[in-house]
């Protein structure tokens, strides 16, 4: 029986009291991108930034995103 697999979406905006500066540094130093790639993420729509990942290790990115204050969800891969 195949693992149930998962995907991180980041929202492409932060959440309401999230300091920008730092959650771009946050998003520049966990996905290894650039300020210009930073930038492109925080457009308003949504961004798959982690794909078919387990359960587990989805909310472990879902936490560590938005305790910097950057919008994102967990959905199932079917659904991404």
């Amino acid at each position: 029986m195949a693992e149930n697999r998962y995907c991180v979406v980041f929202e492409g905006a932060l959440l309401e009291d999230g300091p920008e500066r730092e959650a771009r540094q946050l998003l520049s130093a966990l996905f290894r991108r650039g300020p210009d790639e930073v930038r492109q993420l925080l457009d308003g729509r949504a961004h798959v930034v982690a794909d078919a990942v387990t359960r587990e290790k989805a909310e472990e990115y879902l936490a560590l995103l938005r305790r910097a204050g950057i919008a994102s969800r967990v959905v199932h891969a079917d659904e991404a």
